[in-house]
């Protein structure tokens, strides 16, 4: 019969993902959201110019949708483009 001091042997930790895998976040800075504009007017296309300054395009949606002066320029890059 085992004593009552005796501890069962540890076991290793298992490394499990976090719940929340999505975008990294990002410091938006002026510079960082012009030089997405520019991009994003002479191509038209989201998905490279967030490549181009090295976010998540799912970051770039985001600003648009909390940020009304961006969500305009980039309306205005768009016609532009």
């Amino acid at each position: 019969m085992p004593s009552k001091t005796h501890k069962r042997p540890a076991t290793p930790t298992v490394t499990r993902p976090t719940a929340f895998t999505g975008r990294k976040w990002v410091r938006w800075t002026a510079k960082k959201k012009a030089a997405f504009l520019d991009h994003l007017a002479a191509t038209c296309n989201v998905k490279e110019s967030a490549a181009v300054i090295g976010v998540d395009p799912g970051s770039v949606y985001a600003l648009r949708r909390h940020d009304l002066a961006f969500s305009a320029a980039w309306l205005d890059a768009l016609e532009a483009g």
